[in-house]
């Protein structure tokens, strides 16, 4: 498998206002701008989607978010981790706050159960004590208080859940906007596909939304938990996060600080730029300079540089972003057009879908004019299969008609003479027995052939049959034909092939009187 490292180098834009191509170094980034007028999505489309042989997930955590073309779509993936920092953090997000002295009363409890639904049991066995501490049994009213909030929804979304991450080259994109009023649900699906990726991925990008819900300063989530672990170890295996922020006032900035590529875009508030240059960057940046941004446009920061830089968006021309960058054309125009653009697509996605509509119907009609034909020739076919049992039938009878099989007396007999005066030219004999056959039977005719000489070579049944059509003998049914050759070799008047094609021929030991 081919791996990526830091050396490798993603085309961002082009340099302000020279229009020359900048390329940052694949890493832990950060992008950080005003919604609509930064292009904060838009630089993590073109990010993920220039990224070489890496696989990308994004999370869609609230509705009305950019739509990211050509992405995969796929289903959430949740796996249930527990221990007592897992169930703090998870009710400190439901909480808002930072859980203060419960900590203790949640480890006991945790200790002895497995998942949420046992821990909330145990939190009601707790509660029915009658000598239990007032002081307790407030600590635990609360703590199911809170469960009860996250624990009804999380169970009921399980059933919308995969139990595989399944990622595949190029953009991943997974839609959690159904839960946007319950972030809990958000954080624990983002926790479970992050710990998956640091276990099992190589070469993979992730999108994380909402910095400010995911990494609140004075609390813990179920993603801050693992967030630190995944920058630190993430980039042994390739896997990058990008951290998608409107700002980071609120925002845990210690874990931040391991982060090796900044994007910042337009932020109009000045002292939330200058505490963003200044504690996790270090940069002596005018706010301004932040404050004044166009769209599209970002300060990019790695290493000791800063460099301006126009972001190019994909699906625009090349010549097009350059002019933007060199201030020849407005990044206005380009959102218009990537409006036009998208709203073009999605005019021919509707076409498409009324096309394929049509051909359904289309399909459809055809389906039922087949299914007439078919049932009427069903019909024909049931009447000719009944024929042919008539017919069966009537043979069954003929066969039923015939005598009865007698054996030949002892040829010391005088009836053994008489007998030989009145056989006819079917009545065939073989050492141990002889039988008259006529040409009513499919066996008799057989034997009338084989009189004659054809069956002294080996023919085939197909052969066979073709001889009594020339006699005028008609084979209704090519079984009345097999089970005649089968029953004239198990009587010993016909050999059959042993190898090769299926042929009969006269026994040796026959002869005809």
């Amino acid at each position: 498998m081919k791996t990526t490292n830091m050396t490798e180098k993603i085309l961002l834009g082009f340099t302000v206002p020279e229009g020359k191509p900048f390329h940052i170094p694949k890493g832990h980034t950060v992008i950080t701008g005003m919604t609509n007028l930064s292009g904060k999505s838009t630089t993590v489309e073109a990010l993920m989607k220039r990224s070489p042989d890496t696989k990308c997930l994004v999370f869609l955590t609230k509705r009305g978010e950019k739509v990211f073309q050509d992405a995969r779509n796929i289903p959430p993936y949740y796996k249930e981790r527990f221990d007592w920092e897992y169930v703090r953090s998870l009710l400190a997000a439901a909480w808002h706050e930072k859980m203060k002295f419960e900590t203790p009363w949640i480890i006991r409890i945790a200790k002895r159960t497995t998942n949420l639904v046992e821990f909330r049991k145990a939190l009601s066995f707790e509660l029915d004590k009658s000598r239990l501490r007032e002081f307790d049994r407030n600590v635990y009213t609360v703590l199911a208080a809170y469960l009860d909030k996250v624990l009804p929804v999380l169970e009921g979304a399980k059933e919308k859940f995969s139990e595989h991450l399944i990622l595949k080259p190029g953009m991943n994109v997974m839609d959690l906007t159904e839960w946007y009023t319950n972030e809990e649900v958000q954080m624990v699906v983002i926790r479970s596909c992050m710990e998956y990726i640091l276990k099992h991925e190589n070469n993979v990008t992730v999108g994380l939304p909402e910095a400010w819900k995911l990494l609140p300063q004075s609390r813990n989530t179920p993603v801050k938990l693992y967030f630190e672990k995944f920058i630190r170890e993430g980039a042994t295996n390739n896997n990058y996060l990008i951290l998608d922020a409107q700002d980071l006032g609120g925002v845990d900035k210690t874990p931040l600080r391991q982060v090796s590529v900044w994007i910042m875009g337009r932020m109009m508030e000045a002292n939330e730029v200058a505490r963003l240059l200044k504690q996790t960057l270090g940069l002596k940046i005018p706010p301004v300079d932040v404050q004044t941004l166009s769209l599209g446009h970002f300060l990019v920061a790695y290493g000791k540089g800063v460099q301006k830089v126009y972001v190019w968006p994909m699906g625009v021309p090349e010549k097009m972003a350059i002019a933007v960058a060199q201030g020849n054309v407005t990044p206005e125009i380009v959102k218009e057009l990537i409006t036009d653009l998208a709203e073009l697509r999605n005019s021919q996605e509707a076409n498409s879908s009324t096309a394929v509509s049509n051909k359904v119907e289309t399909l459809k009609k055809e389906i039922v004019g087949v299914r007439s034909i078919l049932d009427r020739r069903v019909d024909s076919l049931t009447e000719e299969v009944s024929e042919i049992k008539a017919q069966v039938q009537q043979l069954y009878t003929r066969f039923n008609e015939l005598p009865t099989y007698q054996p030949p007396p002892d040829p010391d007999t005088p009836e053994y003479t008489e007998l030989q005066q009145t056989l006819k030219t079917v009545e065939v004999s073989t050492v141990h027995k002889t039988f008259r056959m006529t040409d009513e039977s499919m066996d008799g005719k057989v034997m009338v052939l084989a009189k004659t000489g054809f069956l002294d070579s080996w023919h085939s049944e197909g052969e066979i049959r073709q001889k009594l059509r020339e006699r005028g003998w008609a084979v209704l049914a090519k079984i009345t034909l097999y089970k005649a050759l089968q029953k004239l070799v198990n009587e010993g008047f016909l050999g059959k092939m042993k190898k090769g094609a299926m042929k009969y021929k006269l026994a040796p030991n026959v002869r005809f009187q």
